[in-house]
């Protein structure tokens, strides 16, 4: 079984570097994008916790900023035990709704709230549809910062 244990992966945004906590007794992660249950401690992770690290991933693709930011690792931590996340789409105006109630669900507080629900299907990465609002050919890039086609002889073209 293979374990995700760290979204430390946008390490070159100042803010990543400043916010890094790892040493031995401590918390091991990124706090930018820990779960709130890794973030206080709790020695009950399961994959619910990635799911709400890959919710903050994908918050800071779609905004350029990651859910919470302060000063330091700690603060940012308790961002993300105690705080409400701002929607995306007040950070970044036109992202699609199910895209964003997408986000929100992964960034729910409480793991039992996150993926896997079966009482939301609406609400289903499977279900997202990008078509003429955000990505290839839209002229507005999916991924913030991202030009629309970039990369895309090396990487292949998205399809819709």
């Amino acid at each position: 079984m293979a374990k995700l244990l760290d979204f430390g992966l946008v390490g070159h945004s100042p803010a990543v570097r400043a916010a890094h906590v790892s040493a031995e007794g401590q918390i091991l992660g990124t706090p930018l994008f820990m779960s709130p249950e890794q973030a206080t401690g709790s020695r009950e992770l399961d994959e619910r916790s990635d799911i709400y690290s890959l919710g903050a991933v994908a918050y800071y693709l779609l905004t350029g900023r990651p859910p919470f930011e302060g000063n330091d690792g700690i603060a940012v931590m308790i961002a993300h035990a105690r705080d409400p996340v701002v929607p995306p789409s007040r950070v970044r105006p036109g992202i699609p709704k199910d895209l964003e109630r997408v986000v929100l669900l992964s960034l729910a507080k409480e793991a039992a709230e996150r993926y896997p629900r079966r009482r939301e299907p609406r609400a289903s990465p499977g279900r997202v549809r990008l078509r003429g609002e955000l990505g290839p050919g839209s002229g507005r890039p999916l991924v913030a910062g991202l030009r629309p086609g970039a990369g895309a002889a090396r990487h292949g073209r998205l399809t819709q």
